[in-house]
């Protein structure tokens, strides 16, 4: 498998199992009528402490290492974390919301 797609899927897995996580910490159930606001804001220090790994894991791949020979290689690499940011925070950002819109209706 490309290392850009095995970098895709172990963060929008990371952001599911966030998103889950953050659903059992706060059951809609409880009869807490601010069960919402604690759904997003686990939600959203959860994907903010995702985006922060990737992007220092970018960066380190980008900037780092002295060998000319592998820099081209490296410098994909690099792009495959920035490119899975973007995607972290489409996609989290907008369950954030859709959950935060779920726990108002439920």
């Amino acid at each position: 498998m490309v290392y850009k797609n095995k970098v895709i899927y172990l963060s929008l897995t990371g952001v599911a199992i966030i998103s889950l996580v953050s659903f059992l910490l706060v059951s809609p159930k409880s009869g807490n009528q601010y069960a919402s606001i604690g759904f997003s804001v686990i939600m959203l220090a959860g994907l903010c402490l995702e985006v922060i790994v990737l992007l220092v894991t970018g960066l380190i791949l980008y900037f780092g290492g002295t060998d000319k020979s592998v820099t081209s290689a490296r410098k994909q690499r690099a792009n495959a974390f920035f490119l899975a940011i973007g995607l972290v925070l489409l996609v989290g950002v907008s369950l954030c919301f859709g959950g935060v819109f779920l726990y108002d209706a439920w």
